[in-house]
């Protein structure tokens, strides 16, 4: 999905009220019924009761979006407070004519137009920030700031949802529910700590004007991208039809990262999954993973793709069966971890290899690879994902908050799914599984990559939503995958 700038969206806003004739209002319910849908979503994924939201507006069409978003929250009977920064008698256009719809729905609504209307703590569940929308520049003054502090105070023990863009950057976001077309600033890497997990709510504008104003270079994977690439499954078919994904690595102490790695391509739909790990290991890794062939050997039958590097060791062995597996024709193959580390910083070995790549390094084995610094890596990571891609002709997961995918053809796409209890072991060697098991069931690397991390991300938020950021482990991710492929899947 095309990332675009605040003013791109406003142009297409016009383009889609002047010249295909839908009303500004249309646009404005479209918009508070996501952002409602939004909250009851979140809602559902921290296993919310007896809800109470807080929703706060400002005087703009931020504003309108959130009056008509709480009249449908109370239409449904969830307990709704909303707070104006402002005076209603000074609304105007559509937020004006958005706070009659809620009016005349009974919905409880406070004008708070002087700063000391912001000082006491109220209880909710939810906070919804509808401030200050994307028009807004400058340092917010007087009852906004006064505002936008204490949102940001009650950041610390609510859930925010946050309408198109966190209110001035000043209100951190658990979810931000992103209207027409994610902004630029909601995706970028140094604002996640503000914008959390980026939805996006589809409010009408056509396709016909989104396809008018062209590439706009790096792209948001979503659900709506992830759907169409998991095909429905024949009635009438085997564990062969969908792919013999094979993992090679562990070593002893390590055992763990190929437990993780083939159970995490069983989740993700290939058909059979067989292990190759050191003698010592075997029956280790074949007790925590019945359904998987383990063996010391390579396995008879020829994989359909490959997961290489997981808890492997970095021993000269480990280098040399690196180095053959490069250099042989055969299935697709993921690199990761110490298949990474193997290389060392000497990239011929990906340059020459006839197997089609998909390297998954975090920042600091990409940073190695390329002798740079993880804090110069960070500052630019899509256009360093996308050197990567392009001069070695793989695809390149740049793993981390906002994880970068780029493809040999110069696409880049960013996930904006997932959390901070992710950062935690074992979280690589899911996502290198993950990524196999749809390789082994025939899409393409890209789209492996894209369709993984987004499934990866979202399986992360809805564990760490069954129970809490901080004690989320990669096992749980794991179990949560076939809630993240329902979500974009009736079956």
């Amino acid at each position: 999905m095309k990332i675009v700038d605040a003013e791109t969206m406003r142009l297409l806003d016009q383009r889609a009220m002047q010249e295909e004739g839908i009303p500004e209002a249309v646009l404005m319910q479209r918009a508070g019924h996501g952002v409602a849908d939004a909250v009851e979503r979140l809602a559902m994924i921290h296993q919310l009761t007896d809800l109470s939201i807080l929703m706060l507006a400002g005087m703009g069409n931020n504003g309108g979006d959130v009056f008509v978003a709480a009249r449908y929250l109370w239409e449904r009977d969830i307990e709704v407070n909303v707070r104006l920064a402002g005076r209603a008698s000074s609304l105007t256009g559509a937020a004006e004519a958005a706070y009659q719809f809620a009016r005349e729905g009974e919905v409880p609504i406070e004008s708070c137009p002087d700063e000391v209307d912001w000082t006491d703590v109220p209880e909710a569940d939810i906070l919804v920030d509808g401030l200050l929308g994307t028009g807004f520049s400058g340092e917010p003054r007087g009852v906004m700031k006064a505002a936008l502090a204490w949102a940001d105070a009650l950041a610390e023990r609510l859930l925010v949802v946050a309408v198109d863009l966190p209110s001035a950057m000043a209100v951190r976001a658990d979810v931000t529910v992103a209207l027409g077309l994610p902004k630029k600033e909601s995706v970028a890497a140094d604002r996640v700590d503000m914008t959390g997990r980026v939805e996006v709510v589809d409010i009408g504008i056509p396709e016909r004007c989104i396809e008018a104003i062209g590439s706009t270079g790096t792209e948001l994977i979503t659900d709506v991208d992830v759907a169409p690439l998991l095909l429905r499954r024949k009635r009438n078919s085997h564990k062969g039809v969908y792919g013999h994904l094979h993992c090679m690595g562990g070593s002893p102490g390590m055992s763990g990262a190929m437990v993780l790695a083939a159970r995490a391509g069983l989740r993700g739909g290939a058909g059979w999954v067989s292990v190759m790990v050191p003698e010592l290991i075997v029956e280790v890794v074949a007790s925590r993973v019945p359904e998987a062939m383990v063996q010391a050997d390579e396995p008879a039958r020829k994989a359909d793709a490959m997961v290489v590097g997981p808890g492997m060791g970095c021993s000269p062995e480990t280098q040399q069966r690196v180095l053959s597996l490069l250099k042989e024709e055969g299935a697709p193959l993921v690199l990761d971890a110490d298949g990474l580390a193997a290389l060392g910083e000497d990239l011929e070995p990906i340059l020459q290899s006839k197997r089609e790549l998909v390297m998954t390094p975090h920042p600091g084995e990409f940073a190695g690879l390329f002798g740079m610094k993880v804090e110069d890596l960070q500052l630019d990571r899509e256009a360093l994902a996308k050197m990567a891609a392009t001069q070695l002709q793989v695809v390149c997961v740049l793993k981390g908050a906002r994880t970068v995918v780029a493809a040999p053809d110069g696409r880049v796409a960013v996930n904006a799914t997932g959390n901070p209890g992710m950062a935690t072991a074992g979280m690589g060697d899911v996502l290198a599984g993950l990524i196999g098991g749809l390789l082994a069931q025939g899409l393409s690397s890209f789209e492996a990559a894209c369709a993984g991390v987004w499934l990866h991300g979202h399986a992360g938020d809805l564990a760490a939503g069954a129970g809490a950021e901080i004690s989320l482990c990669a096992g749980d991710v794991i179990e949560k995958l076939p809630d993240a492929f329902r979500a974009v899947g009736p079956r």
